[in-house]
């Protein structure tokens, strides 16, 4: 499986943000999936989360910001009231992204607009097959239209 860079990166950060939380927090998240960003981060890539910071104004990857909002919503998180709160959030803005990436690529403004209601006009050639005999006889013609004249 090839992992790109910025999820390798996202996983260092989010390898970062798991070191700071309290070691009690921190045994809610299984052991296979913290060893898994431990050993798939980047190992280049160091990120200096500062604790007494808000997560907000950290500037961490959006990718980052999307696997510490899952670890929170699957793991973290033991309230009921709000994982249900935070899943109608979550849903909230996949709709309004949904929305944005339609305006982004509308294949109305891509293609322009097409009215399948109205009848368009086209030029149509109609092309009439001809047997051997009919050609001949065409032929024929012709040349008695240019004697004749």
């Amino acid at each position: 499986m090839v992992i790109k860079d910025n999820i390798r990166m996202a996983y260092s950060e989010v390898d970062e943000f798991i070191e700071l939380l309290p070691e009690d927090i921190k045994q809610k998240i299984p052991q296979n999936l913290r060893r898994i960003f431990k050993e798939e981060k980047d190992k280049n890539y160091v990120k200096k989360i500062a604790q007494n910071v808000p997560i907000k104004e950290q500037n961490l990857l959006e990718e980052t910001l999307a696997i510490i909002a899952m670890l929170n919503l699957d793991y973290i998180c033991e309230d009921e009231d709000e994982k249900e709160r935070l899943r109608e959030v979550y849903e909230n803005n996949e709709k309004k992204y949904q929305k944005l990436f339609q305006m982004d690529f509308n294949d109305n403004e891509i293609f322009g607009k097409i009215d399948y209601n109205k009848k368009q006009e086209k030029n149509i050639v109609i092309i009439k097959k001809q047997t051997m005999f009919q050609k001949l006889v065409s032929k024929v013609k012709s040349i008695f239209n240019k004697k004749v004249k």
